[in-house]
Order: C-alpha cells, then structure tokens, then sequence
C-alpha cells in the first residue's frame, strides 16, 4: 500500500512538473511573440512618420523619438529571446511603454499644430497611423501585463 501511495504522489507530481514547463514555453513563445511584433510596429511607425509628417516643426524630434522606440522594442525582444530576469524585461517594457506614450504626445502636438494653426503640413490621411498607434499600444500593454511580477 504503501509503495502505491509513493507511485502515486511521484506520478502526480512529475505531470504537475511538466504541465508548468509546458505553460512556461508556451508563456515565452506568447510573450517573444509579442516583443517581435512590437519591433515591427514600431519600425512601421518610423517610415509612417517619415512619409507623413516631414514637413512640421517637431519632424526630427518625432523620428528621434521613435527610432529610439524601436532600439527599445528591439532590446526588448533580444532579452526576452534569450529569457533575461523578468525585473529586468519588466523595467524596459516599463521604459518602452513610457517612450510611446511620449511619440503619441508628440504626434498629437503635431497634428493639432499643423491641422489647426497652420504650422507645418500633415501629408495625406494619417488615420492608419492613429490606427497604428493603438495596435502598438494595445501589444506594449498586452506585453507589460505578462511581464509585470
């Protein structure tokens, strides 16, 4: 009897060990996902900006900004690629996130500069750009919710 009960404890606990290592993978697949398509976003943002707002005062401050987003996302993902402390990876998704909310700032200074003072020109619609904005805001915050500890 006995020897059932042991077989039994240890059967239990090595399927409770491997479920957890399975969630695990499948927690850092889901979350390298996310820090890959936050590298691509806002590399797409960057050319958006280029295409769209060049001709406005605060264009090089916009970029800057931005390109300083995608080293951040691109930091992001090669830390969490090669499973870095998750302090860590929650400290610079922190930074990411504060970093977008200020290019999204910094984009609707530009708009309403250029769209209601005269300041500077928007080319074109830039709907898919406020559209592209909330995609990457809804992953960065997607990506902090999974790494906050």
């Amino acid at each position: 009897m006995l020897t059932i009960r042991k077989t039994l404890a240890l059967t239990v606990l090595s399927v409770s060990l491997m479920a957890a290592a399975s969630a695990s993978a499948q927690s850092y697949e889901h979350v390298d996902q996310l820090a890959n398509q936050l590298q691509r976003q806002s590399a797409n943002l960057y050319w958006q900006f280029r295409a769209h707002f060049r001709h406005t005062t605060e264009y090089r401050h916009l970029l800057s900004d931005t390109a300083r987003m995608y080293r951040l996302s691109a930091h992001v993902h090669e830390v969490i690629h090669h499973g870095a402390d998750i302090h860590h990876i929650a400290s610079d998704v922190e930074q990411l996130d504060q970093a977008f909310h200020h290019v999204e700032e910094v984009v609707d200074h530009i708009e309403h500069d250029a769209l209601g003072h005269g300041f500077g020109h928007v080319h074109g619609d830039t709907r898919h750009v406020r559209r592209q904005l909330r995609q990457m805001e809804a992953t960065l915050h997607h990506l902090r919710d999974d790494v906050r500890w």
